[in-house]
């Protein structure tokens, strides 16, 4: 019973780091600056939650997941995640289209997983997965 309490203790705190991740990204994103957002973020996601992004970005959907779960995040917590690096991707779609798209990619792969995984059907992931799919086809067409 008290090795249960230590671990929903580690996977709540787990869903207090990553918030204040997201809080501090949209404080910095809505004084304008994206781009030191965006640097803080994923330097905070690295140190605080042990995620590289650039690894992150390399794994194949079979690693994906194994990768996330090593960290001890739960299907939400991927989620959370996930809905994170698409605001990240999106606002890297101004600054570096590319880097942009590659991440969105990844988030589309990761919402594929959770759907797989969890057989839970959501609204809101299949919406966001949409939007994600029109500004990246829109990007690719401006260019």
């Amino acid at each position: 019973m008290e090795q249960r309490d230590i671990l929903k203790d580690q996977i709540e705190e787990l869903g207090r780091v990553l918030g204040k991740i997201i809080a501090d990204f949209l404080g910095l994103k809505e004084q304008g600056n994206i781009t030191q957002g965006i640097i803080i973020s994923t330097q905070q996601l690295k140190s605080s939650l042990a995620i590289d992004l650039e690894l992150l970005l390399s794994k194949t959907n079979a690693e994906l997941l194994a990768y996330l779960q090593e960290r001890n995040l739960s299907f939400e917590h991927i989620e959370t995640l996930a809905n994170h690096l698409a605001e990240i991707g999106t606002a890297q779609m101004d600054v570096q289209q590319a880097t942009g798209i590659k991440l969105l990619q990844k988030v589309l792969e990761i919402y594929h997983l959770i759907n797989t995984h969890t057989k839970l059907y959501s609204l809101d992931r299949m919406n966001r997965s949409d939007k994600i799919k029109q500004l990246m086809h829109q990007h690719l067409k401006n260019d």
